[in-house]
């Protein structure tokens, strides 16, 4: 099938919910394995999809060529590096002038920040903790004391900070549950394994989720609804949709 076998490596990444094999060819091949309109490429991922065992991991193929797999080896191990910080909110603006501040929370518990004693800031290479009193949480915002604030000069300064908790402290997962910031970076693909675009960011408008995917046709904003989302491996970096359901639910930004 290839003029250039010696070029064609395969590695097996498992993580705990898939097993990506990444297929990597010399560029004057990668036309070959593809073949036209994708057939031979959907070909493989038919006979790899019907050779695995119904109770195994689901198997994901990444076909791409052998020199952008060196080029982006570092970054495809790091996507897949969780932080040890997660983001739980953004401080909006000063709240009356005993030095409180007024908190957009990137949690749907806005009640677990009664339960802190810190959170961190993330300040040049480092994660500074900051101390947190006098919470309260109205109308889904969180108000309160950050590192010993007494006026509204000292919160003023604290405008537009990013708020982290350590994974340590972080609320358990619930099964299917992820964090926002382990999905961010995701390749999001269908069920043939195409690659569709990359998750950028995890909206929370209402009811459902919505997500952000950056596509070469542009932003993409996407429900996250059951019917839709078919399989998430943090770990692996993967978002599986159903693309016959994206018609009905998929907005592209105009």
């Amino acid at each position: 099938l290839v003029e250039n076998p010696d070029a064609v490596q395969v590695t097996e990444t498992e993580g705990p919910d898939s097993i990506i094999l990444e297929l990597n060819v010399a560029p004057e091949d990668m036309g070959k394995v593809i073949g036209k309109q994708g057939r031979i490429a959907k070909a493989i991922r038919s006979v790899l999809k019907a050779a695995t065992p119904r109770d195994s991991k689901p198997v994901f193929l990444e076909i791409q060529e052998v020199e952008k797999a060196r080029n982006s080896a570092f970054f495809y191990r790091r996507k897949r590096m969780f932080s040890e910080y997660l983001s739980i909110g953004e401080v909006l603006k000063p709240q009356g002038v005993r030095g409180q501040v007024k908190v957009r929370p990137d949690t749907n518990d806005p009640a677990r920040f009664s339960q802190l004693q810190q959170v961190y800031i993330q300040q040049d290479n480092a994660y500074i903790a900051w101390p947190v009193s006098d919470v309260s949480v109205r109308d889904g915002y969180v108000y309160c004391t950050l590192n010993h604030a007494q006026t509204r000069d000292d919160a003023e300064k604290q405008r537009g900070a990013m708020l982290y908790i350590d994974r340590e402290h972080a609320v358990p997962l619930a099964e299917n549950e992820y964090y926002i910031s382990d999905l961010i970076g995701c390749t999001v693909q269908d069920q043939q394994g195409q690659a569709i675009g990359t998750l950028a960011d995890v909206l929370q408008p209402g009811a459902n989720d919505v997500y952000e995917i950056k596509t070469p046709k542009g932003m993409m904003y996407l429900a996250a609804l059951p019917f839709v989302i078919r399989h998430v491996d943090a770990k692996a970096g993967i978002i599986v949709v159903d693309e016959t359901r994206l018609p009905e639910v998929a907005v592209f930004e105009d």
